[in-house]
């Protein structure tokens, strides 16, 4: 939130500004620190403004990036804030020539330090918008100066890469919801150049295939039942589910979702190869049920799963047999219904019946098998 232009004393002295430029410049920040906020603090509580507020800014600024060499982001944040505030302000008259060439080289320190800052912080930010806002002022002033209109631009800019920058220190740092808020934010913003709002797209899209890649690779490799490589595919979803609306363009969605499908599809064949059929099914239907997937991709997870359940109706026919040669009739029996409730669930996520051929029959044979005995 900006500070109210009232909450910043008039300054006082007419060569105050280039006084604390000049510290500043030699090193000085602590000077320059308590000369800036003794002119802004000199005038007497409601009077009117001693100089034009374009003077009051830059003031603002140099206070702000003193704090911010002595280690001080939060008051650097409100004193660029304040300055903001200051800027927003224009007399008729404009600024003196002077105070414009003051003003512009403590924008162009702003925008310097920003453009080397490895991070964006919340001074940062205040800090271009400032030097963004006094030099526009300027160029305003100045419509013929070219080198003013470039300052002004490199301020923005460097306020985007410095954004950008910051979303990837987020994800780095796995500081998901952050991240995207970040991002959702700065794609919303008309001023985002096409170029910044491709990158950060970019940065986003990295991310998430990584996450889906980091989560899909981890359940590839585990040895756990088949609820931990459920839950860890779940992670893989959800970092999908978390990305802001229309951060991606239509071909990264679709490649997600790809990604999304092959690895449950890749986990489901897997365990049928690797003798765990039942196993299979869960992951199966969950690759079925993906959104969006195309005609050859949904027909390869249907021959999957009919070979999956054809693969559990033989075991499940053999364990029917042992059980029933064991006098076990009753646990034959729930093998039975459990092949039962496997195959109506097939049906009802869509597979048809010639689809399901082998395992709708297996199924009549082994109930066929349990009534024998009932009648026996």
């Amino acid at each position: 939130m900006l500070l109210p232009v009232a909450s910043v004393p008039e300054p006082g002295e007419p060569d105050a500004l280039e006084s604390c430029v000049r510290m500043f410049q030699e090193g000085e920040y602590a000077q320059a620190l308590e000369a800036a906020d003794a002119a802004l603090g000199s005038a007497p509580t409601g009077s009117a403004p001693s100089c034009p507020s374009c003077e009051r800014a830059a003031l603002g600024g140099l206070a702000g990036l003193a704090r911010q060499a002595l280690g001080d982001g939060d008051g650097a944040r409100q004193a660029f804030e304040a300055g903001l505030g200051c800027a927003a302000v224009r007399e008729d008259a404009g600024a003196s020539p002077r105070v414009t060439l003051l003003a512009v080289l403590v924008a162009r320190q702003i925008v310097t330090s920003a453009e080397a800052a490895a991070e964006a912080s919340p001074d940062m930010m205040a800090g271009l918008g400032l030097a963004r806002a006094l030099a526009e002022a300027a160029a305003a002033d100045e419509p013929g100066d070219d080198a003013l209109r470039e300052l002004a631009a490199r301020a923005r800019d460097a306020g985007w890469a410095l954004l950008e920058r910051r979303a990837e220190a987020l994800l780095g740092r796995r500081e998901l919801d952050e991240a995207h808020r970040v991002i959702e934010e700065a794609l919303q913003s008309p001023e985002l150049p096409p170029g910044r709002r491709d990158a950060l797209r970019e940065v986003l899209w990295t991310s998430v295939t990584g996450e889906v890649g980091r989560f899909t690779g981890q359940a590839l490799e585990s040895a756990g039942d088949v609820s931990e490589v459920l839950a860890l595919m779940d992670r893989a979803e959800e970092a999908v589910r978390r990305m802001p609306p229309d951060a991606l363009t239509a071909e990264q969605e679709e490649d997600l979702r790809r990604r999304l499908w092959w690895g449950h599809t890749k986990l489901g064949v897997e365990r049928i190869e690797g003798g765990d059929p039942e196993a299979a099914l869960p992951l199966l239907y969950r690759a079925l049920g993906l959104p969006d997937m195309d005609a050859e991709r949904q027909a390869q997870t249907r021959r999957a799963l009919a070979r999956a359940l054809e693969a559990v109706s033989q075991r499940v026919q053999e364990d029917v047999e042992r059980l029933l040669g064991a006098g076990d009739h009753s646990g034959a029996e729930a093998r039975g219904q459990a092949l039962c409730r496997a195959i109506d669930e097939a049906f009802e996520q869509g597979l048809s019946q010639e689809e399901l051929t082998d395992a709708v029959a297996k199924r009549q044979h082994v109930m066929a098998l349990i009534a024998g005995v009932e009648r026996a």
